[in-house]
């Protein structure tokens, strides 16, 4: 009998990438694009590791799962939370190691700039940079803890942001988004600042005109690697993305369009696609709770990109979602996962991937490659797929001897 009440705690399952054989030969065809169909997510994926979190990230009244962030630097996965915690002298975040297992403090005491949300961060032997609402803030290395010495105060919130050629890229695409006293928030948007004197330059990449459906999370439509920025579509007659090429020394870019339509890619209809333009006025945009509740049921009609990320310069997983026949409630959607490999020339090839579900009544242990289910909750780092779990009772054998219902009742 798993006790429900003995202790939370926090499970994180790494899942790696085995299709970079496969898609080797791939690159052999001649048709252009080249698809491959009909793959099973879980033949693709293979849950490879299982790890707790260490209980000093685990505090039952602010920490919540879904809000772990993972990033690599140097063949190790860094992560973190939007926990603020404190001890008798100072208040800090968590930074973990999950390769060495090895916990630290982010201190800082500047009870403004501590409250504030972390979109994303940066790691470097020295260094942890933090993306927290319109500021990034560094922190240096000091013997095993990071020391707070500086904010960069930005015109803009970022959602990501990364390292390349000694500066920080940081980018964003959602409704909300704007770029100083500039109202007009539908578009996508990246900030370039060289590490060598911290000033910001900003550059508006275009209209995203179905960024309205980030409202709804989570979902990611912006990417970035090395020079590299992508924007996707939520919507559309297609699966149609954007990938822009920064010329750091010129601060310019170049701008390639993409695009394919897989054969379950449901596209909205031309009334559909006046009734979402309504929203988009400054009227509606106050009222972010309407918007909502009108623009949910096209969850159910039509199909969706839910978020978009680099393998690497030339490949993209594309995780998307399409409605179900029989639903149980208004999120409850067919998943589909796209591998892109693309070039200047145009998409190459792409493997669409779909899933079984778990059947509810089998133990684990007889379909355990089934066990889990990928939806929008996962985060992608370096060649793995991420899944952060809670879980109410301790892991032993005989879980595995137990069925998805039977586990669920004794969780009730």
């Amino acid at each position: 009998m798993f006790n429900s009440k003995y202790i939370t705690k926090y499970i994180i399952y790494f899942t790696y990438f085995t299709f970079f054989i496969l898609a080797t030969n791939i690159l052999k065809a001649k048709e252009k694009p080249y698809v491959i169909s009909n793959n099973l997510m879980q033949n693709f994926f293979k849950i490879s590791k299982t790890k707790f979190v260490d209980t000093s990230f685990v505090n039952d009244n602010n920490s919540n799962f879904n809000d772990f962030i993972f990033k690599n630097f140097r063949d190790n996965v860094y992560f973190t939370n939007n926990t603020l915690y404190n001890d008798r002298n100072n208040y800090f975040h968590l930074l973990g190691n999950m390769n060495n297992n090895e916990i630290s403090k982010a201190i800082i005491n500047d009870t403004e700039l501590c409250k504030y949300w972390i979109n994303d961060f940066v790691v470097t032997p020295d260094t942890l940079i933090l993306a927290a609402f319109k500021y990034l803030l560094v922190f240096v290395k000091e013997k095993n803890d990071y020391v707070f010495k500086k904010s960069i105060n930005l015109d803009c919130t970022l959602e990501k942001i990364h390292l390349y050629d000694n500066q920080i890229i940081g980018y964003s695409n959602n409704f909300w988004g704007v770029i100083g006293d500039n109202k007009d928030s539908v578009y996508s948007y990246y900030v370039i600042i060289n590490l060598s004197d911290l000033k910001p330059n900003y550059h508006i990449l275009g209209k995203q005109n179905s960024s309205i459906f980030t409202i709804f999370q989570p979902r990611e439509l912006i990417a970035g690697v090395k020079n590299k920025i992508i924007t996707i579509d939520a919507i559309g007659d297609s699966i149609t993305f954007y990938v822009y090429n920064i010329d750091t020394n010129t601060n310019t870019n170049t701008k390639v369009a993409y695009k394919y339509k897989p054969e379950n890619w449901i596209p909205p209809n031309e009334r559909m696609i006046d009734f979402i333009n309504k929203f988009y006025s400054p009227l509606f945009r106050k009222y972010v709770k309407n918007t909502i509740d009108s623009l949910r049921p096209l969850m159910q009609e039509i199909s969706f990109i839910s978020k978009i990320d680099f393998i690497n310069d030339s490949t993209l997983l594309i995780l998307r979602t399409s409605p179900k026949k029989n639903y149980n409630y208004i999120y409850d959607f067919n998943f589909y996962m796209d591998i892109v490999s693309f070039n200047n020339d145009g998409i190459i090839k792409y493997i669409q991937l779909t899933q079984k579900e778990q059947n509810p009544n089998k133990p684990l242990e007889e379909n355990f490659y089934l066990s889990w289910y990928i939806t929008d909750s996962y985060q992608y780092c370096d060649g793995k797929i991420i899944f952060t779990q809670q879980i109410p009772f301790l892991i032993s054998e005989k879980l595995y001897k137990l069925t998805p219902n039977q586990i669920r009742d004794k969780t009730k």
